[in-house]
């Protein structure tokens, strides 16, 4: 995935529930620097750095990055779906 810099996905999940995004991802930065909000505060994540975020983040980009992650296909169906019907309102 790229991201450029300021890219902040609060917007398309703002409908979702709890305005999150709710699949587990892991995943590795290969370039840049991102972040993920949840509940328990802002994680930061430079080029180099393995992941995983819990179902309730909210991701974003701090500089224009690229970043590989993994999660279920159900749930991301599920996230997809989410966002596609809020772009839709």
């Amino acid at each position: 995935m790229a991201a450029t810099c300021s890219a902040n996905f609060a917007e398309p999940f703002a409908h979702l529930e709890g305005g999150r995004c709710q699949c587990p991802r892991y995943g590795y930065v290969l370039k840049g620097q991102i972040y993920t909000d949840s509940e328990s505060g802002r994680q930061i994540y430079n080029a180099g750095a393995v992941f995983y975020w819990a179902p309730g983040h909210v991701p974003g980009a701090i500089e224009d990055s690229e970043y590989v992650d993994f999660t279920p296909k159900a749930e991301f169906l599920e996230l997809i779906e989410g966002v596609r019907r809020a772009m839709q309102r």
